[in-house]
């Protein structure tokens, strides 16, 4: 190559890159003006006696947060493999797309670089659940690949990789080995991890037969399968709260509305579980209430037990939305308060919801794909909410978290034009007094 060859690339290469700028710098203020023309009420840092900050921005996709050793860890995939063409309606068995993890290191300001934590290049998936145990970060992987090219029958497992702050190790396993459930919830009870899954009739449709495996540190326990109180369970959601395993479940039923034909039905019902019995299972949802309710979440806040869902009884708009609603259950005296709407808006779906307990308040988020794309945030100091909060976007409700005196929301804004991994945006919170 010529000086002059390399020059003209070079010109070019740099014409290339202004006119990326300029596309992106006009994509970027379209994006602020959608954002800023639909939003009816602009978002004020300041709310309910503390203030937000500005957001954060990293290039990773809707991670899972962990805090371990004063350190938060962002686990997050990305696609390292696609092969699935263009131009196929269904995908053919040659077709596939693999995703490995990464993770970041957040200490309240910075982000480290991006840390692989499986391989990109041994042709194998692998998603992960991550927690804390007996003072060490666990990642429970699971992975499936291609055992064979020829007649392209699959392989999966679920290994466990562990951290002691300074090194990865291999856990003792596999944890589980061809029988890798897509929907296993992980969580410590007592002594051990629980990793709890239910079990598919057929793809898309769920048995409530229920799987739990064990892990004490050193192994997996054998599989045992266990049953709740439904006959036809559906969405399902676990907390443990003093020393308490407790489940949130729905069951579905049909209802023939003669204006509306058949539309679903489900009852929603609290209960615990000790690994063997069940014990105060009650119906948490209205008597008559014959609409849907998803997206059910547990947590614990002072003595009582707070199940959020949303769904339509308190609904009073034209359009059929749904208003996130509460139940609290007292872990004392077992007693149940009255069913009530957290907000008597509605329009707020039952997606990303999170709740954390800062500064002795309840802090409840989720978001809205109706109207607007606006999340927002309340908090219940023990007798009352407070005003609502709404954030300028709505991918600020992924989750919440608590770390270095502050409390965090944040989500991510998946987008093709600028990175297939996504931006996150953290934005913390602190009270005055």
């Amino acid at each position: 190559m010529t000086i002059e060859e390399g020059t003209s690339q070079k010109k070019h290469r740099v014409l290339k890159l202004s006119i990326f700028a300029v596309i992106l710098a006009a994509v970027v203020l379209a994006a602020s003006l959608f954002v800023n023309l639909n939003c009816s009420v602009p978002f004020s840092p300041d709310w309910d006696g503390g203030k937000w900050s500005e957001p954060l921005l990293v290039n990773c996709n809707a991670p899972s947060i962990v805090e371990f050793k004063d350190k938060i860890y962002m686990f997050y995939s990305v696609i390292t493999e696609n092969t699935i063409g263009d131009d196929d309606v269904v995908a053919g068995p040659k077709e596939h797309v693999l995703f490995d993890v990464l993770y970041r290191v957040f200490d309240g300001t910075n982000f480290s670089e991006p840390v692989y934590l499986s391989s990109p290049t041994d042709k194998v998936s692998v998603r992960g659940s991550y927690f804390v145990f007996e003072d060490k970060l666990y990642a429970a992987l699971s992975e499936w690949w291609i055992a064979n090219y020829t007649s392209y029958e699959t392989s999966s497992l679920i290994r466990m990789k562990v951290f002691d702050g300074d090194v990865w190790q291999e856990a003792p396993g596999p944890f589980v080995k061809n029988d890798n459930p897509l929907n296993m919830n992980y969580f410590v009870y007592g002594s051990e991890v629980w990793a709890v899954w239910q079990n598919v009739i057929r793809s898309g449709v769920f048995s409530n037969v229920f799987s739990v495996k064990t892990f004490d540190g050193n192994s997996g326990s054998a599989t045992r399968n266990f049953t709740i109180l439904a006959k036809k369970p559906g969405d399902w959601r676990s907390v443990v709260a003093d020393g308490q395993l407790w489940f949130v479940w729905s069951n579905t039923s049909f209802y023939v509305d003669p204006v509306a034909q058949t539309r679903p039905h489900n009852d929603v019902l609290l209960g615990r579980f000790d690994g063997e019995d069940w014990s105060n299972v009650t119906v948490v949802s209205a008597s008559d209430d014959t609409g849907g309710n998803w997206g059910f979440f547990l947590t614990k806040y002072q003595d009582e037990l707070f199940a959020f869902w949303g769904g339509n009884y308190f609904d009073t708009s034209e359009h059929g939305e749904w208003v996130w609603v509460l139940r609290r259950l007292n872990l004392t005296d077992g007693s149940v308060s009255e069913l009530t709407p957290v907000t008597p808006e509605s329009g707020y779906k039952c997606s990303g919801g999170s709740t954390r307990v800062f500064d002795g308040r309840l802090y409840v988020l989720w978001y809205s794909a109706y109207p607007n794309w606006k999340s927002m945030i309340v908090a219940f100091n023990g007798s009352e909410w407070s005003s609502v909060c709404r954030f300028d976007r709505g991918y600020d409700a992924d989750g919440l978290f608590v770390y270095d005196g502050k409390l965090w929301a944040y989500g991510t804004e998946e987008s093709w034009m600028l990175n297939e991994a996504g931006w996150t945006y953290l934005r913390s919170y602190t009270r005055s007094g």
